[in-house]
């Protein structure tokens, strides 16, 4: 058997991957390497899709769902936030 260790953020955690005793060291260094990049990329959304859930909310339904939101940075999210705070003032006045 195969393990890999991947760190994570927090200090003195990793994540464990037990791989089969039949996998290739090519195998074994791609689901590393996936592994590293789930847990090393930031969460955001492109700019292209970022603008389209924007434009949506803007003029389209208002709302969003909630895996659009959840992958959004939280600068992205911030945006959002503000928006809604807008509205919720307009529609007290």
């Amino acid at each position: 058997m195969i393990i890999l260790r991947i760190p994570t953020r927090e200090q003195y955690a990793y994540m464990e991957v037990q791989l089969p005793e039949d996998n290739t060291a090519e195998e074994a260094f791609q689901v590393y390497k996936e592994m590293t990049n789930m847990v090393t990329r930031d969460p955001s959304l492109s700019d292209k899709d970022f603008n389209r859930v924007l434009d949506n909310y803007l003029w389209g339904t208002g709302t969003m769902t909630a895996e659009e939101y959840d992958t959004m940075s939280p600068g992205q999210q911030q945006i959002i936030q503000c928006i809604k705070r807008s509205r919720a003032r307009n529609k007290a006045v």
